[in-house]
């Protein structure tokens, strides 16, 4: 039945078109037939009918279509009667359900109540997203268990599906990798029943699994088997480019195109998500507009919500940029805001990237702010863990986070950079390569009194290298460059580029040393 096909259709029957639309995997579609339909419900002032209608799409992947939904259920609430006290129930857990925690309360209209099968998964959905805080993530397991075993007695393979799918997300933040895995078998037969937006689901997980252990190409085929299966409008097509971000950045190959559409999709996305571009021009090479961004950014960093999934993502994508900019001030506000997260696992939704356990992450802060100690005991802890969930990139990368914490010309340091280095040769990991390859070849990057960071520029201008050919180096802007230079002449008490050299060839270490 096509739009506008007939003044004087029922809501149900536009209901029904939506519900097929959505079966296919078309939530764009889907959404198109429920507007139209809310439109001629809304210039009859029938509530009843724009609350069902708000209650066909649960939960999108899509923002913009998620507020949509939102805020036709709240449109629809003072509108019904009464009577009307089950629908009511329903509507308010979509309300909650559909929230954006980026914005708004965490629940404007008081406590659900469930009433029907429906309900129960609203008021579930409602419940696991006020607990997405990390803290709760063993409050959302037994969420899932509930869900899991109401689904099973009644036969409902939506509600057991969601309450597995629950389940996964906890147990990827837990790291309990084998526990996820009998999960992922267990729901695959449910996706495969309830259409191509599940199976999509399934493939995005595997391939979330993909990429944790190193293997990029088969995490690229996945990516796109699901978006032939889930379409652009869905899940697969939100989460894409989150995806293919991830391996640019850790392969360095296709940089720059996909610096070009992450930059169109942040325009779209809360304001917090430009640290998401900032990532990605800074492996580019493009420090200089990504610093500028990270000081437009590093004042709202504590803004991010306690109770969103990107919490710890975002987290650890700001103690990158902090390493890379050398912010002590933001690097210890951010590590202790992580630190009552240590044990668990940088990752939103088990169908997101792995971003690595939360002690890399603190590791890495705790070198920014100079405690290398504290650094060691969390990249230790960061290693093993990479290492039992068979994270490869990651092991590589705590090897390399390892060798920066300990001296110059010490075995820790020239072991965990070899190990690093082999690693990241082995998963094609090209920014690692490059960045622990001093490491590797014994080069000592410290002197007394300074940091390890203007050492190594030191060094550089001692070998002749220009301020931009240090930049392009080092991976770092211009500006910074110039700035530790500035530090380093004020330290030593030199005036010029030229005394500089000389002191840092006749200071700095052998291969050998």
């Amino acid at each position: 039945m096509p739009l506008g096909s007939s003044a004087g259709v029922g809501a149900q029957a536009w209901v029904a078109q939506a519900r097929t639309l959505l079966t296919g995997g078309d939530i764009a579609g889907a959404w198109a037939v429920c507007s139209e339909a809310a439109g001629r419900a809304r210039r009859r002032g029938d509530g009843t009918a724009l609350a069902e209608i708000a209650l066909v799409i649960r939960a999108p992947a899509d923002l913009g279509i998620r507020a949509c939904v939102h805020a036709l259920a709240c449109e629809a609430l003072p509108l019904l009667g009464v009577d009307e006290d089950a629908l009511r129930a329903r509507l308010l857990a979509q309300v909650a359900a559909t929230r954006d925690p980026f914005y708004g309360a965490v629940d404007e209209f008081g406590e659900l109540q469930s009433e029907t099968s429906e309900t129960t998964l609203l008021d579930l959905q409602a419940a696991v997203g006020r607990l997405q805080n990390p803290r709760h993530v063993e409050s959302r397991l037994l969420l899932a268990r509930r869900a899991v075993a109401l689904g099973r007695a009644a036969a409902d393979l939506e509600l057991e599906a969601w309450g597995r799918r629950w389940r996964m997300d906890a147990l990827a933040e837990l790291g309990r990798r084998a526990d996820l895995a009998d999960e992922l078998r267990l729901v695959s037969p449910l996706a495969d029943a309830l259409g191509p937006e599940w199976r999509s689901w399934v493939l995005l997980v595997r391939a979330s699994t993909r990429l944790l252990e190193g293997r990029f190409a088969d995490t690229s085929h996945l990516l796109d088997t699901a978006l032939a299966v889930g379409g652009a409008s869905g899940l697969a097509g939100y989460f894409d480019l989150v995806f293919r971000s991830e391996i640019a950045r850790t392969t360095g190959v296709g940089l720059d195109g996909v610096a070009v559409r992450v930059r169109e999709a942040v325009d779209g996305l809360p304001y917090l998500a430009k640290g998401w571009l900032a990532l990605v021009l800074g492996t580019a090479g493009k420090r200089e507009e990504s610093e500028e961004l990270w000081r437009a950014i590093r004042p709202h960093v504590g803004r991010v919500p306690h109770d969103a999934p990107e919490l710890l993502p975002a987290s650890a994508g700001h103690a990158e940029l902090c390493r890379w900019f050398d912010d002590e001030e933001v690097a210890s506000a951010v590590y202790d805001q992580l630190v009552d997260y240590d044990g668990l696992h940088v990752i939103g939704l088990a169908h997101g990237p792995y971003g690595g356990p939360v002690s890399l992450t603190l590791g890495r802060l705790a070198l920014v702010v100079g405690r290398p100690d504290d650094a060691r005991h969390h990249l230790e802890a960061a290693l093993a863990q990479s290492q039992a969930v068979q994270a490869a990139g990651f092991t590589a990368t705590a090897h390399a986070e390892l060798a920066r914490s300990f001296s110059p010309s010490t075995r820790g340091r020239s072991e965990h950079a070899r190990a690093a280095l082999s690693a990241a040769q082995r998963l094609g990991m090209h920014p690692l390569t490059d960045a622990v390859a001093p490491l590797a070849a014994g080069v000592a990057l410290s002197f007394p009194g300074l940091t390890p960071r203007e050492w190594e520029v030191a060094l550089l201008v001692a070998d002749g290298l220009t301020n931009a050919q240090i930049a392009q180096r080092l991976v770092l802007s211009l500006r910074t460059v110039e700035n530790h230079i500035s530090h380093l002449l004020h330290k030593r008490g030199l005036s010029t580029r030229t005394a500089l050299a000389v002191w840092a060839k006749a200071s700095g270490p052998t291969k050998d040393k």
